[in-house]
């Protein structure tokens, strides 16, 4: 790693949001209660997790059949968030509820469509506990909730030997929050396809020992599972449809005298079984000289291709995989087959150099389509690390080949230079909004197209932000 990172253990954040200490009260948690219902909704059975108290299970029938959800908000009629609906009417409903802030007051109410109207149940109130001690330290900015995307963020830190991951909403209020143990970084987290849990990576801090899994929580901790990956490091894909997930392999080999990282590309199916290999850059990529090649990322060996993001499109039925010290990216046409389409940007290795006008990009992260623009796609462009030089998110077009330009960028100031991780995320209801980790330093933007920034987290002094995650919503039907 370029540079040492020290894990905070912190109290309260400063600034406007609410990340409170372990000695605020724990309010009125729900140990299972029953709710009157009203109209056509019946009473509601309501329990809180023991182990996570920001989530909720609530269930209730309807005289008629009808699509539900639940929502959420910081006062009766202010509701802001909610969960994914039922799929189809019926009479029978259980949802799994998170997304209540740590010790706050909040408000929450079932909403039913019927054949012959709109009906809700009455507002509820409910203050989960607060969150425990030892997460980072984060202060919250720049909030404008009628400009943001809404919904939730999931953002992960890495400290200088361990790491976790939070879930806060749009103002920033911590909602769900894991801490990977001592030695563990998580860099990479989404949500399960069903909205009722979330998976995440586990990697070895140090990059020494291969300890590389993929967890699965759900939302109220009531089901958790580890899957094996095989030196899996940096990022992997949830493919749609439980087909598995795809995930970056670290291939060490010896030749020309020395020990060699490459990059392969496996997929694995959700309970772990079959695993295969779908690409490997030793077959796809031409070997330079690597006589004399210092270890970088990992200790032992050169580092040399240094994958550091796979992303799967499924309208193109596509992997896109960011190359780090090649400063280019590929596009891998089939979930299965995995055939290399085209390269974009350098394919020559690099090191830290200059910006050049055959280097649009430099050391980039979080490469995937830009939605709604053919052959655009965005990245975050670490840059050189040289003085002077910035990180930013920029936009590429490209011809199909290798022919390509930079049609938008955002730079966020001359301060911003990431020497390591970034990311960026298409967000909102159009997918017109940009998340942005901006790695090293520790911040999280969500910008406007205009470039207008409508929420900044600022994780505390040391605290790196990993690659970062929007939903519209969460939980949902159980």
């Amino acid at each position: 790693m370029a540079f040492s990172l020290l894990l905070l253990v912190l109290g309260c954040p400063s600034g406007d949001s609410t990340k409170p200490d372990d000695t605020a009260p724990s309010g009125d948690d729900t140990g299972g209660t029953t709710i009157p219902g009203q109209g056509d909704i019946g009473s509601l059975t309501v329990s809180s997790s023991d182990s996570m108290s920001t989530v909720l299970t609530v269930e209730f029938d309807t005289t008629e059949a009808a699509t539900c959800q639940v929502v959420l908000g910081p006062s009766a009629g202010e509701y802001r968030y909610a969960t994914a609906p039922d799929p189809e009417p019926v009479t029978s409903h259980a949802f799994l509820v998170p997304g209540f802030p740590a010790g706050v007051d909040y408000h929450w109410r079932v909403e039913c469509e019927f054949e012959s109207g709109d009906q809700s149940s009455p507002d509820a109130e409910y203050r989960a506990r607060s969150a425990p001690g030892g997460l980072p330290d984060y202060d919250i900015e720049d909030v404008d909730l009628g400009a943001s995307a809404g919904g939730y963020r999931i953002v992960p830190w890495m400290g200088e030997a361990q790491g976790g991951f939070l879930v806060v909403n749009a103002e920033g209020e911590l909602v769900w929050w894991h801490e990977t143990d001592e030695g563990e970084v998580a860099l990479s987290v989404h949500q399960s396809p069903d909205g009722l849990g979330v998976y995440w990576n586990i990697n070895d801090a140090f990059r020494e020992t291969d300890i590389s899994t993929i967890e699965y929580a759900r939302w109220d901790l009531g089901d958790t599972r580890s899957i094996r990956t095989e030196w899996a490091h940096h990022d992997f894909a949830l493919l749609p449809d439980g087909a598995g997930f795809t995930y970056i392999m670290a291939d060490i080999r010896e030749t020309q005298g020395e020990t060699v990282v490459g990059d392969a590309i496996w997929r694995v199916e959700l309970d772990g079984s079959n695993p295969r290999e779908i690409w490997n850059g030793w077959d796809e990529i031409e070997e330079p000289n690597f006589r004399g090649c210092r270890p970088t990322f990992y200790p032992f060996a050169c580092d040399w291709t240094h994958a550091n993001n796979v992303y799967y499109e499924p309208g193109e039925d596509a992997y896109y995989v960011s190359f780090h010290e090649y400063n280019s990216f590929v596009r891998l046409d089939g979930m299965e087959s995995g055939n290399t389409d085209w390269f974009l940007g350098s394919i020559e290795p690099v090191d830290y150099e200059p910006r050049s006008a055959n280097d649009e990009f430099v050391h980039q992260h979080g490469v995937k389509p830009w939605p709604g623009e053919a052959n655009t796609y965005v990245l975050f462009d670490n840059g050189s690390g040289n003085a002077g030089d910035t990180s930013r998110v920029v936009r590429v077009t490209h011809d199909g080949r290798n022919s390509y330009e930079v049609s938008w960028e955002h730079d966020f100031g001359d301060r911003y230079a990431s020497i390591l991780l970034g990311d960026t995320d298409p967000v909102g209801e159009d997918l017109s909004n940009t998340l942005i980790s901006w790695g090293s330093e520790g911040i999280v933007t969500e910008i406007t197209e205009s470039q207008e920034t409508v929420f900044r987290l600022n994780f505390g002094l040391g605290a790196a932000a990993g690659f970062v995650e929007w939903l519209p919503t969460m939980g949902g039907p159980i």
